[in-house]
């Protein structure tokens, strides 16, 4: 089982036999995010959440399984943070209140 990784220090195994460059991974996500995107969520993370990749070259690789753990930690601390910043709803004005004022 892999693990994800709130740091970028943490890499997969180069020689994995289902390691890909991360331009053919992200054709196999669902939604179909572009490889800057996948890039992103290598270097930047996303809630604090890292893709674990490896460097190779100009480019970097990461599996399937590293995708996977990723994308449920993403979605798992999304909904620990549900509703933590969001603002109320402002009250919607009664009808007819901003067209009184302005006679």
């Amino acid at each position: 089982m892999t693990t994800v990784s709130t740091s970028r220090d943490v890499l997969i195994d180069p020689f994995g036999e289902d390691t890909e460059p991360i331009s053919q991974i992200c054709k196999s996500i669902p939604g179909k995010p572009s490889a800057q995107t996948v890039w992103r969520w290598i270097v930047k993370g996303r809630q604090g959440v890292f893709l674990k990749a490896i460097p190779i070259g100009r480019e970097y690789a990461t599996n399937r399984e590293a995708v996977t753990a990723f994308l449920n930690a993403v979605g798992d601390a999304k909904a620990r943070n549900y509703g933590k910043n969001q603002k109320p709803a402002e009250k919607p004005a009664k009808r007819g209140q901003a067209s009184q004022r302005s006679r």
